[in-house]
């Protein structure tokens, strides 16, 4: 019985070894990140799985899908031999392949680019010693693709859209008139405003600082609002100086003051915008 057992073994094991190991092979692509407009990046081609030793030659295509504003071009920097033909892309190991980076894709993205793409080897041949092929129609065979994940640029307008100055349901006038170019306004105010209210819109993405409630000293009050643009770093300064002053009828200004009779004078001299005297 035993001998039986161990004739099973033998036979098992012959029909095994007969039919050869199953070795596995991938051909990868490496993601990037993110990209934007017209660029030149570069992601990696590699050669994966711990058996690949069995396999002395590797032929492949690359294929760019998703975009038609993207090319490619494949640069080999490994330390097997490389024969390019056309489109088809040959690596070879007389001792066996074995897993490494292979290569480089450079990929030239134009400005219309406007979503992701992939890129995918395709064709894929791996080839033993013994001439055998293997495709991906077998599946120890595998392919990785890459795919390029595309951002919206963001915005440099750091423009604003609208600026006005405003005290309860008044609107003061602007000098000049609202113009996103120009960055220096003049409002003036009658003597009896206080506090007024600056608000402002900015380009789409743009953030702003400096816009709000404001309280008014007598004359010349200056005031800085900041726009950020989407991207971050673009920045542009608008200066708002309002005068608070008697610019119109009714007015809480003094024309003049006299003590009479005394033979006295005010110290310092009459101005209306001072409301302390000796």
């Amino acid at each position: 019985m035993k001998n039986n057992y161990k004739l099973i073994i033998c036979l098992i094991l012959s029909i095994f070894f007969s039919l050869g190991t199953v070795n596995a092979a991938t051909i990868a692509i490496g993601d990037d990140s993110t990209t934007a407009g017209a660029l030149n990046k570069s992601v990696s081609v590699e050669l994966k799985d711990d058996d690949l030793s069995d396999f002395v030659k590797v032929e492949f295509e690359l294929n760019v899908s998703g975009t038609t504003y993207a090319t490619i071009k494949f640069s080999y920097n490994g330390n097997m031999s490389y024969t390019p033909n056309g489109n088809i892309y040959t690596i070879k190991s007389d001792t066996g392949l074995y897993a490494s980076t292979i290569g480089e894709i450079t990929y030239t993205t134009t400005a219309d680019l406007n979503s992701n793409f992939t890129i995918t080897p395709t064709n894929v041949k791996f080839y033993k010693a013994d001439g055998s092929v293997y495709t991906t129609k077998d599946s120890n065979i595998k392919v990785d693709s890459g795919t390029i994940k595309y951002e919206t640029p963001k915005s440099n307008d750091a423009s604003l859209t609208s600026l006005s100055v405003t005290q309860g349901t008044t609107k003061w006038p602007l000098s000049p008139e609202f113009d996103s170019s120009v960055t220096e306004y003049i409002v003036n105010v009658k003597d009896t405003i206080n506090t007024v209210k600056i608000t402002a819109n900015a380009a789409s993405g743009a953030t702003k600082t400096g816009t709000g409630n404001k309280t008014l000293v007598m004359g010349e009050n200056t005031f800085e609002i900041v726009v950020t643009a989407e991207d971050g770093t673009t920045k542009k300064t608008y200066k708002v100086t309002i005068n608070r002053g008697e610019v119109s009828e009714p007015s809480a200004y003094l024309k003049n003051l006299i003590i009479n009779n005394i033979g006295c004078e005010l110290s310092p001299a009459f101005d209306k915008l001072n409301n302390k005297y000796t």
